[in-house]
C-alpha cells in the first residue's frame, strides 16, 4: 500500500511539472505574439505580468 501511494505521488508530480512547462511554453508563446505584433509594449507586458523588462526580452528571445 505504501509504495502503490508513493508511485502515485510521483505520476501526480510528473504531470504537475509537465503542465507547469506547457503553460510556461504557451505563456512565453503568447508574449512574444503580442509584442512583436504591437498589440503590447515590452513595458506593459512587464507589468501585467509583475516581471522585469529583461524578462520580457529574454521571453521574446526564447520562443
Amino acid at each position: 500500500m505504501q509504495r502503490a501511494s508513493i508511485i502515485g505521488a510521483r505520476e501526480r508530480e510528473q504531470a504537475a511539472l509537465h503542465a507547469a512547462s506547457v503553460a510556461r511554453a504557451d505563456l512565453v508563446g503568447y508574449v512574444r505574439q503580442a509584442v512583436t505584433t504591437g498589440a503590447l509594449t515590452v513595458i506593459e507586458v512587464a507589468d501585467l505580468l509583475g516581471v522585469t523588462r529583461g524578462a520580457v526580452y529574454k521571453m521574446c528571445r526564447e520562443a
